[in-house]
């Protein structure tokens, strides 16, 4: 079925190699190597194909790209962005608001989020058993801002004086002792 509607499907484009004929788009199954040139492993997936009319030439573009770093992650048993943004979803919170209560980088959630890089095993774990355990609904519900809390007012003047405040006072050097 996957195969009648990629027939249906013809999308066209102007050849980015070339810029002066028509490209069509085609799928195929590719193979390619990830890990070390010494040991690493072939992989395969189908992938969208832009073929040039008149040049000949065929490339791949983003979704072709995002589809291969998914057969990745599926043969490291990873999640893949997509899964990982559905977690966070899930939880209703930002990027930033997600790093905090998972206590990693906001940019390490957006290299995760968006493929330029695979989160480690450790990470995957832990991301799977927030979404399996379902503590979206119940982390809503206790969520508080993480506003700080004081016992008691701090005068202007008390904040003034921190203000001042130095570790280390400057020390004062007799001018015939500096020279």
């Amino acid at each position: 079925m996957a195969e009648v509607l990629e027939r249906v499907e013809q999308r066209t484009q102007q050849c980015l190699v070339c810029e002066d004929a028509i490209a069509t788009l085609g799928f195929e199954t590719q193979t390619f190597n990830y890990g070390p040139v010494a040991n690493g492993v072939e992989l395969s997936a189908r992938v969208p194909v832009w073929t040039c009319a008149g040049c000949g030439e065929q490339y791949l573009d983003a979704e072709a790209e995002d589809i291969k770093h998914e057969a990745v992650c599926a043969y490291l048993g990873r999640l893949t962005p997509a899964e990982i943004r559905s977690v966070r979803v899930a939880f209703g919170m930002l990027q930033e608001a997600f790093a905090d209560f998972t206590g990693y980088g906001s940019a390490s959630i957006k290299r995760w989020e968006s493929g330029t890089q695979i989160q480690s095993e450790s990470v995957d774990k832990h991301l799977r058993l927030l979404r399996s355990l379902g503590l979206a609904e119940a982390t809503k519900r206790t969520a508080k801002p993480r506003l700080p809390e004081f016992r008691m007012p701090i005068s202007a003047s008390a904040r003034e004086q921190s203000r001042r405040f130095n570790l280390r006072p400057a020390v004062h050097v007799p001018e015939a002792m500096a020279a």
